[in-house]
């Protein structure tokens, strides 16, 4: 049992370094080197857990040293210092302004219809600005009878890649972006007061191959050029089909883009491993709170980002 805990342990520690190896790695060279390692990247909550578990045991069987103990901290840096993990985390910030914005990211399953759950539990967060993934024409009839949310954009259809943005708020200058070989996107600009700011909805292939992997770093490398493009704050929200340690996260970050979900997982919903529904913002807000919301009948569960406006630059 020893053997198998210190072999544990070391699977545990290739696989905290493996967001630090997919970084490293050319994408369009090596696709599916790229691919199969980035997929491994995901799993940082089992690795921390096994690497955890192992060194317990190994500790309990006074197989002390201070390998064991470099080892574990290998684990945990991979978990939570990896290159695409610790240059997005924002730190949370003083409110800089008494207004503050809920952003919330939310994926239907392409089976829901039944949506009370999620409207309810909006309400109960009080959320601003809503983006849907995988929302059939059922659900999307259901969402356009919600008088809380009066501003629509519901682009619905009967695979996993209908798109919306709901909002309390005024939405202007909207456009459904459908480019050949990716799934539709949502711009659009709302008007929130005397604030303006741009919203992106994505949700990207998930990366089951080395195709669609490629697809995904193309999908972010161009909001992280539309972001950066943008003289309103931005924020983009979706269904990533990528965690926090991807490599796909890189291109956001060094675009200036700030991870304002948490670390907390959202898939599957009846046990989350995964956090892939994710919200980034440009460096104009403010992280006040960020958390994950109840299982609502989904395969997912909601996330969401309280955030507030930092003052402007005179």
């Amino acid at each position: 049992m020893t053997l198998r805990a210190k072999i544990l342990l070391a699977l545990a520690v290739l696989g905290g370094a493996l967001p630090w190896v997919s970084a490293a790695l050319p994408t369009s060279t090596l696709p599916t080197l790229a691919w199969l390692i980035d997929l491994g990247t995901h799993f940082q909550w089992l690795y921390l857990m096994i690497g955890g578990i192992s060194l317990a045991w190994l500790l309990a069987k006074r197989t002390h040293g201070w390998l064991l103990v470099a080892l574990a901290g290998v684990v945990v840096s991979g978990f939570s210092a990896s290159p695409s993990s610790s240059r997005i985390d924002a730190a949370a910030l003083t409110p800089s302004d008494t207004r503050q914005l809920t952003i919330v990211t939310a994926n239907l399953n392409v089976s829901t219809v039944d949506l009370a759950p999620l409207h309810a539990w909006l309400g109960t967060i009080d959320a601003d600005v809503l983006v849907l993934q995988e929302l059939n024409p059922r659900a999307a009839a259901a969402v356009s009878k919600w008088p809380d949310y009066p501003h629509q954009i519901l682009t619905p259809r009967e695979d996993p890649f209908g798109i919306a943005i709901i909002s309390r708020h005024p939405l202007e200058s909207s456009e459904l972006l459908e480019r050949a070989g990716h799934t539709p996107q949502i711009h659009t600009q709302v008007v929130w007061g005397d604030t303006r700011f741009v919203v992106s909805a994505v949700h990207p292939m998930p990366p089951i191959s080395a195709d669609f992997h490629l697809r995904r770093a193309e999908l972010f490398t161009s909001e992280a050029s539309w972001a950066s493009s943008q003289p309103l704050p931005s924020i983009i929200a979706g269904d990533f089909n990528a965690s926090p340690w991807s490599s796909a996260m890189q291109t956001l970050a060094a675009a200036g883009l700030i991870r304002a979900t948490s670390l907390q997982a959202t898939w599957p919903s009846a046990l989350p491993v995964i956090p892939i529904d994710q919200i980034v913002t440009s460096e104009h807000w403010s992280l006040i709170e960020a958390g994950v919301g109840p299982d609502v009948g989904s395969d997912h569960r909601p996330a969401f980002a309280r955030v507030a406006p930092l003052p402007r630059a005179h």
